[in-house]
């Protein structure tokens, strides 16, 4: 897992700074971002099938 620093994600319609993290796998890479209060609020990752993933809090 690495660190990536500091982002901006729109949640609940306003954006808010979260947390970078990046997951890397032999086959995929999976990026994660976090909020202090939130917890998570998106996923991003390759299927490995040419395809992205998406999982975003709304």
């Amino acid at each position: 897992m690495r660190k990536r620093g500091v982002d901006k994600i729109n949640v609940y319609g306003r954006d808010i700074p979260v947390k970078r993290y990046t997951i890397d796998t032999d086959e995929v890479a999976i990026d994660l971002w976090y909020h202090d209060e939130l917890g998570w609020v998106q996923l991003v990752s390759e299927t490995g099938k040419g395809a992205t993933l998406i999982y975003r809090r709304i």
